[in-house]
């Protein structure tokens, strides 16, 4: 039965149709009469950038990314140890409870590294040689009285047990590379490295993280001088970034992949041991301006047949057009604006 007004239908559902309960079901049900392929198509052409997800779909699609890269969630109480913190030289601005549940819960921590370093210690007591964890939080400072949204990793690899298929290295580099998959995969650009100032890493095998110049967390080995106090033999690499500083309004744009060609070379310079990789990417972006994907490092070296204090440095560049397939004419002249590029700016030699 239906009743109408001016304003809205009304729908009285026959008694013996139990299958129809929820609005959704009586749209289905006028589909199947009218007929599917009667009813009217719209086309839409472009794919809609302006969905909205909600903080719960965004921390799941980031979980859902790490475990496809082979990491474990944990998930660890707020409250630890303060002797932790101070093993760590991280007790500052952190934050004692009056009434904790016991003395080893007894303050809220200022970072994920202690609750991970734990569970680290724990596997590896239990004979596991190899570790890939990773956990999203809340930390805690007295500083700022405000929780924070982090997530941190730790990836361990104990090289005796190394299985004879694999090749793959577990440092710093393996580590990067999966923070840059994870800010390509949710399109967060702005993104630079920069050497650490963080104490709790390896001056020499770690990075600091900034976004939009902002930082917002580090990456790299754990330093010598804390592993052994967290109670472990050997250094792990660890990770750490607010994921609050990670608005999703500033998501880059979605862009068609082009139906031609990409092209690649290999550019191997000769530089100052002092250049960092960020300057030398922004050259080599400057100095390539039309068709310029990306840039990647595949390879340094400083040893046999380089001069000391440089190091050599080897890149692997990308053009492409959505308009047309690149020639070799246009390559050359991309690649010799490169070259010109890196030697006006760090004198560099090619090699």
């Amino acid at each position: 039965m239906i009743k109408k007004n001016k304003i809205y239908l009304t729908f009285e559902v026959p008694s013996h149709r139990f299958d129809l309960s929820i609005k959704e079901d009586l749209i289905e049900e006028v589909a199947r009469i009218v007929g599917y392929d009667n009813l009217p198509q719209i086309k839409n052409d472009q794919v809609s950038q302006n969905y909205e997800k909600s903080d719960y779909d965004f921390l799941n699609e980031i979980k859902t990314f790490m475990v496809n890269k082979g990491f474990n969630e944990v998930i660890n109480y707020s409250f630890l140890d303060s002797k932790a913190l101070e093993n760590l030289g991280i007790k500052n601005n952190s934050i004692s409870l009056k009434n904790p549940l016991n003395n080893s819960l007894s303050t809220l921590r200022t970072s994920l590294l202690p609750s991970l370093a734990t569970n680290l210690e724990f596997n590896i007591n239990r004979g596991q040689n190899f570790l890939n964890i990773f956990e999203i939080g809340k930390t805690f400072s007295s500083a700022s009285s405000m929780e924070t949204l982090n997530i941190a990793g730790i990836t361990y690899d104990d090289e005796k047990f190394k299985n004879w298929n694999t090749d793959q290295n577990y440092d710093f580099f393996y580590l990067k590379g999966i923070l840059e998959d994870l800010f390509k995969e949710f399109r967060i650009e702005r993104i630079s490295w920069k050497k650490s100032q963080n104490e709790l890493l390896h001056p020499y095998a770690s990075a600091d993280i900034f976004f939009k110049n902002q930082l917002i967390g580090s990456v790299g080995s754990i330093n010598p001088r804390f592993f052994k106090s967290l109670g472990l033999k050997k250094a792990f690499f660890y990770f750490e970034i607010k994921l609050e500083s990670l608005t999703r309004n500033d998501l880059g744009k979605l862009i068609a992949p082009s139906i031609y060609p990409i092209t690649q070379r290999d550019f191997s310079f000769e530089i100052d041991n002092e250049v960092s990789y960020e300057l030398v990417e922004k050259c080599i972006q400057t100095s390539s301006k039309n068709f310029f994907i990306d840039a990647k490092i595949f390879d340094v070296y400083d040893g046999k047949n380089i001069s000391d204090g440089k190091k050599s440095i080897a890149f692997r560049v990308s053009w492409g057009s959505n308009k047309k397939t690149l020639s070799e004419e246009e390559i050359n002249k991309e690649a010799k604006l490169i070259v010109s590029g890196m030697q006006k700016k760090f004198g560099a030699i090619l090699r």
